[in-house]
């Protein structure tokens, strides 16, 4: 049984029902939405190269409670940092910085 699809472009499928979701955008909000054709409730988690559509009934619990967890405690914007976070740590994304002794500000 599937539970997410991912994309790197305009067209998004359920993942419940595999149909393409009419007027799909990525974006970053954190708050659920439904599958025009099934209903299913979704949840889109947008990186810097692709959107992933996660069908929350069909995820593995630990993942639902996660994205619970997230929209019940973090705002859009948090919600951005912590799966650029992610994305950083589990894909490599390291960006380069540098500490200032003197100051111990990274920059």
């Amino acid at each position: 049984m599937q539970w997410m699809t991912s994309t790197d472009g305009d067209t998004a499928l359920c993942p419940s029902c595999a149909n393409s979701l009419v007027g799909y955008t990525p974006s970053a909000d954190h708050h659920g939405a439904k599958c025009g054709h099934c209903g299913a409730a979704l949840i889109v988690v947008s990186t810097s190269s692709r959107s992933t559509l996660v069908a929350i009934d069909r995820c593995p619990e630990e993942l639902r409670l996660f994205l619970a967890w997230c929209q019940s405690t973090l705002d859009e914007l948090e919600f951005v940092s912590l799966v650029v976070s992610l994305e950083e740590v589990l894909f490599g994304g390291v960006i380069s910085t540098t500490r200032d002794e003197k100051t111990d500000q990274v920059s």
